[in-house]
């Protein structure tokens, strides 16, 4: 989901960014040294912590840009296109889900757009390591959250391949989330390259075992995130359909059975200043 696609991301802002400095340098003028003399912030410089000290990159004021929606017309439903929206309210069920690589977010201005739910991203385990570590962001996004009265889940990132490390990312996700009440389900992300292949089905699935029973235990609503190619050849046990299903597919169409769709990872909308992953929660 974010882990791979982020490390990209940030090696091809730091390279426009490195391309975009010989551009606009006269010859001789020192880094952070404007044409005037005057100081230059850097891009990667304007941090997270001075945005939410009320900065921010543009102080123009812009209309807020409308929600992305899936397209009906490429949609290809498992179920009927009315499963999309509230059938009472006639609101779209339309999600983002967010790490600390989304940085600073306004949540007030997230929910005023028409955003019905939020994931956010708990914690993850160091690829090559079974050491769990919590999102900076998210006691943040949580509280934000909690505060402006947005239904949220979760999500943890899982480099786990058995039972035995999937213990230890699931004792963490428990102690970690005691003192919060998400509303939706803590989604374990499965997504691991190194585990991608077939003969990792068997791990993969007692790897979910253990980690949504020890959540089940924890009184909190147990799920599994992938990518819809994992759920066809990977994650195929019958155990996985008593959990929330989420699936990750943005061709325009979503070829599993889900109950949270993500439908877009490059979406755009208020609140935010990088894109944002964009899902649909098929109501039941």
């Amino acid at each position: 989901m974010k882990e791979s696609k982020s490390r990209l991301f940030i090696c091809v802002l730091a390279l426009a960014t490195l391309l975009n400095i010989a551009f606009v340098m006269a010859p001789g003028t020192a880094l952070g040294e404007g044409d005037d003399g005057s100081e230059e912030i850097a891009y990667e410089d304007v941090s997270s912590d001075a945005l939410e000290e009320g900065e921010s990159e543009d102080d123009s004021s812009t209309d807020s840009e409308p929600l992305l929606y899936p397209s009906r017309d490429n949609y290809e439903p498992i179920a009927s296109f009315d499963e999309w929206y509230d059938a009472e309210t006639g609101e779209w069920l339309i999600g983002v889900d967010v790490s600390e690589w989304n940085g600073w977010i306004d949540w007030e201005a997230v929910k005023d757009s028409g955003v019905k739910f939020a994931i956010l991203r708990c914690g993850g385990t160091y690829e090559g390591s079974s050491t769990p570590y919590t999102d900076e962001k998210f006691e943040h996004n949580a509280r934000e959250c909690e505060r402006v009265g947005l239904p949220y889940g979760v999500y943890f990132y899982s480099t786990a391949y058995d039972a035995w490390s999937a213990a230890i990312e699931a004792e963490y996700v428990a102690n970690l989330l005691a003192d919060y009440n998400p509303s939706l389900p803590v989604f374990l992300d499965l997504e691991y390259v190194e585990l991608s292949e077939p003969e990792n089905a068997g791990p993969l699935t007692e790897v979910a075992r253990t980690f949504c029973g020890r959540i089940a235990a924890a009184g909190k609503l147990p799920g599994i995130y992938s990518s819809a190619s994992w759920w066809e050849y990977l994650l195929t046990d019958p155990c996985f359909d008593q959990w929330a299903k989420w699936v990750a597919q943005y061709d325009g169409h979503c070829d599993v059975e889900c109950d949270c769709w993500q439908y877009d990872d490059d979406g755009d909308m208020p609140g935010f200043d990088w894109p944002v992953d964009l899902n649909v929660w098929f109501a039941k």
